[in-house]
């Protein structure tokens, strides 16, 4: 890249090069994510079914479902502004880790009496 803007070929022509690829990123990475999250999803639902019949039955509908809802989530993600979400997550994210590990290891503290921390 350097190269070419020694030898005359100027930033104006590498701009739109480079955004186009970051574009591209960013489509195949979102691509990518909903791909393995919705593939998850649709197995879980899946693993209680008894036979390869059963479990190709629907199969088609419940993969269009759950990519409808991982694709809706990520563009109200995109529209609301991923800062608002981070900032109301994170204070959940505190009451979540308040109630799973600082009252227990409080409670286990207190009736081991500090023994086996």
């Amino acid at each position: 890249m350097l190269v070419l803007v020694q030898n005359g070929v100027g930033a104006g022509v590498l701009t739109p090069i480079i955004s186009i690829l970051i574009i591209l990123g960013s489509i195949s990475t979102a691509v990518n994510m909903i791909s393995g999250i919705v593939t998850r999803c649709v197995n879980a639902v899946e693993r209680d079914r008894k036979s390869d019949a059963e479990r190709m039955k629907g199969h088609l509908a419940r993969n269009a479902v759950f990519t409808l809802i991982f694709t809706f989530i990520a563009f109200a993600i995109a529209q609301f502004g991923l800062m608002a979400v981070v900032k109301q997550g994170y204070a959940y994210l505190g009451y979540a880790a308040l109630i799973t590990l600082f009252i227990p290891f409080v409670l286990h503290a207190i009736i081991t009496r500090g023994r086996e921390i």
